[in-house]
């Protein structure tokens, strides 16, 4: 397995989802694909693909953290406009490949169940945030 084969979507914030959403569906040929949100942060998430490409725009939202649960994960939400992101066959198999190759984790493998797949959070030398996922 290497963990750079697929490319699984690149991530652009926006500050109006509705309006991005139908600006990439009528300039672009976007098509969309689904829409959920992060209940454990404020982030809300859409999908919306081509034939070749998946792109994932992301709204974040007022900052309201009471609804997370204690034993939930921390969120990664560290402002970065910006995020690739890899798909895998395997996620906790590349989490392991990535353990012993020394790399930082931003977060652990966990399940995203509106989004249906489990993903990963890594962080380049310059913090930079790079997502894994698996598709369920």
């Amino acid at each position: 397995m290497n963990l750079t084969d697929h490319l699984h979507h690149v991530a652009v914030e926006v500050a109006d989802l509705d309006a991005a959403v139908k600006w990439y569906e009528d300039h672009l040929d976007f098509v969309f694909e689904r829409r959920f949100r992060l209940e454990e942060s404020t982030i809300e998430i859409a999908y919306l693909t081509t034939p070749a490409f998946r792109i994932e725009l992301l709204r974040r939202g007022d900052g309201d953290r009471a609804r997370r649960s204690p034993d939930s994960p921390p969120p990664v939400e560290r402002r970065q406009p910006m995020h690739i992101c890899f798909q895998v066959d395997d996620i906790e198999a590349a989490a392991e490949k990535l353990r012993r190759r020394g790399v930082e984790f931003a977060q652990e493998p966990r399940l995203i169940e509106p989004a249906r797949l489990k993903n990963c959070w890594i962080k380049d030398p310059e913090g930079n945030l790079i997502e894994f996922v698996e598709p369920i």
